[in-house]
């Protein structure tokens, strides 16, 4: 699958790799007498390293000296990687500490990976992380629930994500929501991804399998959308057009996507006017393109 411009770099393993290089760097480069070197860096140039890193890993810098004792707190960036701790307790009670410590500094982008060993995830975490990124003013929140034996765990997204007014780009992976209908509705976002993302069967209208998407996310607002790896219920209609109220539109990728059923539109139409930029990579159903002014589009289909 293409990388796109929202995904992480690289994979999580890959990532974990990189950060610990640059923890070995920092402390080799103390040892080897460059403390001073690193003393005259500006406070923006140390919290720009350490948001490459997991926060657990950048609060052990805390070590290296009186000026890097609190530099952690306020870091940028909070990114909770629960593959860094053998009990999943171990990591509730490291990321409690960290949201009750941490100083009132502003919050640009939230990481949170919970990859739990059960089909279900810890819902009292997950709202205080989110309350905390909100009330900071966060600006981008990529969140992985993924468990390790029976996929996406059912989870109630967390209000403060909708009404948080600074809130622009949202990934979501292997989430299988409960609440399907908000009375807020985000109003802020740019830039959306979705994967494995499994909406609730017995509350989605299957009659437009993306009405409760829309609702939920603000696609009006939107100017770029992902959308990987759905199966969709569906009712039958004789033409879908789910993109007609995205007037703001420029980058659309549909990956993986298939209708549950035997069940499927007999016209998918794609209208966003404003879309520039499309993939379709490997769906199982036919789209029809409507009154937009490609520059770029890709098309895979198996």
């Amino acid at each position: 699958m293409p990388k796109t411009s929202f995904q992480e770099s690289g994979s999580v393993m890959k990532r974990s790799k990189k950060t610990t290089l640059i923890s070995q760097h920092v402390y080799n480069c103390v040892a080897t007498g460059h403390q001073d070197r690193l003393g005259d860096m500006p406070d923006c140039l140390i919290h720009h390293i350490l948001s490459f890193m997991e926060t657990r890993d950048a609060i052990r810098t805390c070590v290296l000296s009186k000026r890097w004792r609190y530099i952690w707190k306020s870091i940028p960036c909070l990114y909770f990687n629960s593959k860094s701790f053998t009990r999943l307790v171990d990591f509730k009670k490291f990321v409690l500490w960290v949201l009750s410590h941490r100083d009132n500094s502003h919050v640009k982008v939230l990481i949170y990976y919970r990859f739990g060993v059960d089909y279900a995830t810890d819902q009292y975490l997950l709202n205080k992380v989110i309350e905390y990124a909100a009330l900071h003013g966060v600006e981008e929140i990529r969140i992985n629930l993924r468990a390790k034996t029976s996929g996406c765990p059912p989870i109630e997204i967390p209000l403060p994500l909708f009404t948080c007014q600074s809130l622009k780009r949202l990934e979501l992976k292997d989430c299988h929501p409960t609440n399907v209908s908000s009375p807020f509705g985000c109003k802020s976002l740019d830039i959306l991804h979705l994967e494995h993302f499994s909406m609730f069967p017995t509350a989605a209208d299957f009659s437009n399998p993306f009405a409760s998407l829309s609702e939920l996310f603000g696609f009006t607002t939107l100017t770029a959308l992902h959308l990987n790896s759905f199966a969709l219920c569906y009712t039958g209609m004789e033409c879908l057009d789910p993109f007609a109220n995205c007037v703001n539109l420029k980058i659309l990728q549909l990956s993986e996507m298939s209708f549950k059923s035997d069940l499927s539109p007999k016209d998918f139409v794609i209208s966003a006017p404003q879309l520039s930029n499309l993939s379709l990579i490997c769906n199982r159903f036919r789209c029809y393109l409507w009154g937009c002014s490609l520059r770029k589009a890709r098309m895979f289909v198996l």
